[in-house]
């Protein structure tokens, strides 16, 4: 069996991909998942949370996410949290300034075959228990 990509595919140079958004999103969400969450939830949340997170400064998300898994007791803080933290390290820039896509409200997001099987995927090895 292979092993599962555990950092970001980007160098940090440019925008989180929804790759990256997911994998630094699964690493938070593995230590706050509730135990009665079931995969579909799971893949719901990681699908509208990492979106959220797409297209900002792929380094500033990474800091983020390092000071989510410290901080963060509930998934439901997750995001927020890491947006705060995104914009107090550039508190000269608001953040859709800093966003590189448009911003996309909280709905169930169609994504193709290979995303949806991501998310599925992370989702499923983020057993709550």
């Amino acid at each position: 069996m292979a092993a599962r990509q555990t950092q970001p595919s980007g160098s940090g140079n440019g925008s989180a991909s929804l790759d990256d958004a997911i994998t630094l999103l699964s690493s938070c969400f593995a230590l706050v998942r509730p135990t009665g969450m079931n995969d579909q939830a799971a893949e719901d949340w990681l699908s509208v949370a990492s979106a959220e997170l797409t297209g900002y400064p792929l380094s500033l998300v990474k800091i983020g996410c390092d000071a989510a898994r410290r901080e963060c007791t509930h998934h439901s803080q997750i995001v927020p949290f890491v947006l705060k933290k995104i914009g107090e390290m550039r508190p000269w820039s608001t953040l859709d300034e800093l966003r590189a896509l448009p911003s996309q409200k909280a709905e169930r997001i169609e994504y193709e075959p290979e995303v949806q099987a991501l998310i599925a995927h992370a989702a499923k090895g983020l057993k709550g228990g």
